[in-house]
């Protein structure tokens, strides 16, 4: 049975084989070769005459290597050399993954020639790029990095005088050459040519790098063409240009790019509160509403930033609201109007203490109250309470140690003169807050614990780093490792001075003179494997 099947193979094989070369022959015109024109197959050789198979091929049922390739079969090798049947052609491309199809590049074809296939022919692959109007390299661009200024291929063209245009692609207009007012002429004056006028006698300029023009804020200008006394012409200065600045000058972000490097804000320092300033302009950049655009009003606070807190926003007393009535006979001036106790009656010569500020801000020194008189004036008025004399009022808080405004704080957050964080003290101290706003919180006053100094001592034997240096209890525990008194010895022995016991070496180790349960070391020592100590 298994001789029959074996027939059967080999007979079906041959048959394949002469039909596909058969097949071969009549679209090819024949080529006289004794097996209808076959090349070879890879690990197929077949004997025709014999119907043998050599040991190098088995054929199984269907499973045979002589079927005909109808598009790419799963695993064959289609590169230059390997196997084919004559005539057939294959896809082909050597050029990078992904170039295939773009630009110039495309694919060409493998043909079977000799049983084997040949070069691929027709394709095209990347190449360096070159001037042409073409994507040589296949990249995606044309003429990338070898065209002129203009965009175009060979030199950059000269700069023609007088006709508006900036020829050479420099971002200047008509620059180095004279100017005709009331037309554009050529130039130098051509004599044989008439000079047509063609107003406006202005034309486009932009004195910055030709790169920066259109980026960002930047752009042109135009500038006139200027007769002289003598006759002679030039060109005027270049009105409503913008030119490229620095970036984030003062330290502010604006949301422009004032450099014109196609960047907007960049190295501006950042705007902590999303209110568009940062610092030193942004007083408090931890606050939407305070900024140096923000408008002041009585909190307390500097809102706008300009080192005044509450300007222009309070009352004649110095706060927040409406100002109080006038109290006759408190000695203040409650309704702040430099008057004390105004339209009030008194008896001439009499006296009461009076203060102007706010009450109960008398209490806070340098702030004291003063005295005032009854009088008559000189007109023959009615008797008043004349001035307030000897009295020392709040003031605006300044950075002087002081307590200025008699609030019962001294150099508080906002004073005039403070910093931008508002602290009058700007030394950095070890409290948690930024007091030198440099961004640093502490820095260089807290230990390696990551508490203020200074550093703790590693003084109790507890298993912990207490000095944050990376080490538990050094130097406080003993030889075993263990804090004291914790014992360290290998066996405990009542005398380690008996020697002469059974087991123990006792060689190196001479007891103790003066304490028989102790032992001192010998010259041998080093040679006992342990050393037996009592503790």
């Amino acid at each position: 049975m298994k001789n029959t099947k074996l027939f059967f193979n080999v007979i079906s094989s041959v048959f394949i084989i002469l039909f596909i070369s058969c097949g071969a022959s009549k679209a090819g015109g024949g080529d006289g070769e004794e097996n209808g024109g076959y090349d070879g197959i890879e690990g197929a050789d077949i004997n025709l005459d014999t119907d043998t198979i050599n040991d190098s091929q088995e054929l199984d049922g269907n499973q045979q290597d002589l079927d005909v390739i109808e598009g790419e079969e799963e695993g064959r090798c289609y590169d230059e050399g390997c196997p084919c049947i004559r005539g057939e052609t294959h896809a082909c491309y050597e050029g990078p993954s992904g170039t295939e199809g773009v630009g110039a590049c495309h694919g060409g074809l493998r043909v079977c020639e000799n049983g084997v296939f040949g070069q691929c022919t027709g394709q095209v692959i990347p190449s360096q790029e070159v001037c042409d109007g073409t994507d040589n390299d296949c990249n995606g661009q044309t003429d990338e990095g070898v065209s002129n200024p203009c965009g175009g291929c060979g030199p950059t063209p000269e700069e023609l005088c007088g006709n508006g245009i900036d020829d050479n692609c420099n971002g200047i207009v008509d620059e180095n050459c004279d100017c005709d007012p009331g037309c554009l002429c050529p130039n130098p004056p051509d004599p044989s040519s008439p000079c047509e006028c063609h107003p406006p006698t202005n034309q486009p300029c932009y004195e910055g790098l030709p790169q920066t023009k259109g980026i960002g804020v930047c752009r042109g200008g135009l500038h006139d063409c200027i007769l002289e006394d003598d006759g002679s012409t030039r060109w005027g200065e270049c009105r409503g240009q913008v030119l490229p600045s620095m970036e984030c000058e003062g330290g502010v972000a604006d949301g422009l790019d004032n450099d014109c490097d196609g960047m907007i804000d960049e190295d501006c320092p950042p705007d902590r509160d999303g209110d568009g300033f940062t610092v030193p302009q942004d007083c408090d950049d931890s606050n939407p509403s305070i900024n140096p655009g923000a408008e002041e009003v009585c909190d307390g606070i500097d809102n706008n930033c300009n080192g005044l807190a509450d300007e222009g926003v309070t009352n004649q007393c110095g706060g927040c609201g409406d100002v109080g009535e006038e109290i006759c006979g408190n000695g203040y001036d409650d309704d702040c109007d430099g008057e004390i106790d105004e339209l009030c009656a008194c008896e001439v010569g009499q006296t009461q203490v009076c203060y102007s500020g706010t009450p109960g801000t008398e209490a806070n020194p340098p702030c004291e109250t003063g005295i005032q008189t009854c009088i008559v004036g000189s007109g023959g008025e009615f008797p008043h309470w004349g001035e307030c004399e000897g009295e020392i009022a709040p003031q605006i808080e300044i950075c002087d140690g002081l307590d200025n405004d008699c609030d019962g704080e001294v150099d508080e957050r906002w004073a005039v003169g403070s910093n931008r964080c508002g602290w009058c003290d700007s030394l950095e101290r070890c409290d948690g807050i930024d007091n030198d706003c440099d961004g640093f919180v502490d820095e260089g006053l807290r230990n390696s614990c990551g508490d203020c100094l200074p550093v703790p001592e590693e003084s109790v034997c507890d298993g912990a780093d207490d000095d944050c240096d990376f080490l538990v209890d050094e130097y406080l525990t003993n030889s075993c490792g263990e804090c004291p008194p914790s014992p360290c010895y290998e066996q405990a022995y009542p005398d380690p001075g008996e020697c002469d016991d059974p087991g123990r070496e006792c060689d190196g180790t001479v007891p103790w003179p003066d304490d028989p349960t102790s032992i001192t070391l010998g010259q041998g020592t080093l040679t006992n494997p342990y050393i037996y100590v009592s503790v």
